[in-house]
């Protein structure tokens, strides 16, 4: 077993190889390795080392921040008069309108529950596209993250069908390894496939979020891919957003499509063109 942090732990392809070339089979990586993340493993160990007590916490999911209050979202929609705010309340619904929009070239901002922690989006404050676009990558970086072409965007995908796209075969909860993209599935999904073949992978099983879970899957049922590209909800050299206001702030200033902040989808009422 090794638990490994520190800024060089976010350093993905690294921490694959560690997986491949060294004889530790459990790696453990926190979502946030760096100085962020310091904090939390300082208050860990004086629970326990100093105060003595019972620590039973584990680190299985990554939404620590504060939980949005749904007074917060009603006023920041309440005051959206230059949008198109449609209130969906059925979870298979939202899914199926997510799912059109996607099939349909469009990019999408998602803000629910809790933030992550760190600085990976893990499905709470994400910006999602179908990975099968080949343009994809392209027009995010530089129309809505206004950041160099090169910067690789990733994928999140069903667990149970990670190996049938990437060489892993294990949880990769928080995106914390650069794991390689099959040959095979590198030509369908070419959006989220980095220039080395490899891919920062999100794994989703059905104990993790349950938005995230039933949208891969409600767009596995429609495209037979399990594969969603996902980066973080931010625009250039800003943080990722944390408040319902933020999120609406930045879907004004940028050529995304819609926002789902459930329950709650919303859109632009004139929409920027497809993405291809």
């Amino acid at each position: 077993n090794l638990c490994f942090a520190g800024g060089t732990a976010l350093n993905c392809s690294a921490n694959d190889r560690l997986l491949r070339e060294t004889p530790f089979k459990h790696v453990f990586i926190p979502p946030a390795p760096s100085d962020a993340g310091t904090a939390l493993g300082c208050a860990v160990y004086g629970l326990t080392e100093l105060a003595g007590a019972r620590c039973d916490y584990r680190w299985q999911h990554d939404y620590l921040g504060p939980e949005p209050q749904q007074a917060d979202i009603d006023r920041a929609v309440a005051d959206a008069d230059d949008l198109v705010v449609e209130r969906i309340d059925d979870l298979p619904a939202m899914c199926a309108r997510l799912v059109d929009l996607l099939c349909d070239a469009k990019v999408i901002g998602l803000y629910q529950g809790r933030s992550e922690f760190g600085p990976r989006a893990l499905g709470h404050r994400s910006i999602l596209g179908d990975p099968r676009n080949e343009h994809m990558r392209d027009w995010i970086n530089s129309q809505v993250k206004q950041r160099e072409w090169f910067r690789p965007l990733a994928p999140v995908v069903l667990l149970d069908r990670a190996d049938e796209y990437f060489g892993i075969h294990r949880p990769s909860p928080f995106m914390q390894f650069a794991a390689p993209v099959r040959q095979d599935a590198a030509q369908v999904v070419p959006a989220i496939t980095h220039v080395d073949f490899t891919a920062r992978l999100q794994t989703v099983s059905d104990s993790d979020d349950p938005l995230l879970w039933a949208l891969l899957n409600a767009f596995d049922a429609r495209t037979g891919v399990p594969v969603l590209l996902n980066t973080s909800f931010n625009r250039k050299e800003e943080p990722i957003v944390e408040t319902p206001a933020e999120a609406l702030e930045t879907f004004r200033s940028t050529p995304m499509h819609a926002l789902a902040m459930p329950p709650f989808l919303i859109r632009k009422r004139v929409e920027p063109p497809a993405v291809g």
